[in-house]
């Protein structure tokens, strides 16, 4: 009987770790973001220049933008709230922008979902970086971990209250 619950266990186990999201950060063509499976969709024109590539770094909490600069020129980037913000008490604060890892001055406006960016570049340029105060998700695997905690305490407490009840 236990061995049954023992597979059970270990199935459960199995599955949550192919259902947990992987960290793969990458942009599609169609300007959609994906990070840890869930796709974000990220609005921008660019002057003077290509996107080469848009991706996420959760642990400095920025996003990175790799251009192919072919003169002077400028990117605008809408930020969705939800997958990258900058605040500071609950209230909208500055991103810090670097341009080839340089701060520069940039223009901003903002709606309730999303934050809109105007950066201005010079010829040469090859990243740009975006540094926020929190971005999505933040707890992803650790709630999945909980989860799957609980359940498995759940069913060897039950196991527990069987085998007492004979």
């Amino acid at each position: 009987m236990f061995k049954n619950h023992f597979y059970i266990i270990i199935l459960l186990f199995v599955v949550c770790i192919i259902v947990l999201p992987k960290s793969s950060y990458e942009q599609s063509a169609d300007n959609t973001i994906n990070v840890n499976g869930t796709n974000y969709v990220i609005s921008h024109s660019i002057e003077g220049g290509k996107i080469q590539n848009i991706s996420i770094d959760t642990q400095s909490k920025e996003m990175k933008i790799a251009i192919q600069s072919t003169s002077n020129g400028n990117i605008t980037i809408d930020l969705p709230r939800i997958l990258i913000d900058a605040k500071e008490n609950g209230s909208d604060t500055h991103y810090i922008v670097l341009v080839n890892n340089h701060g520069v001055n940039f223009k901003e406006l903002s709606t309730a979902d999303y934050r809109e960016l105007t950066v201005s570049f010079l010829n040469g340029t090859n990243t740009i970086e975006i540094k926020g105060t929190q971005v999505v998700p933040e707890f992803g695997p650790i709630v999945s971990l909980v989860l799957l905690a609980s359940i498995i305490t759940t069913i060897i407490i039950s196991q527990k209250n069987r085998l007492a009840q004979f």
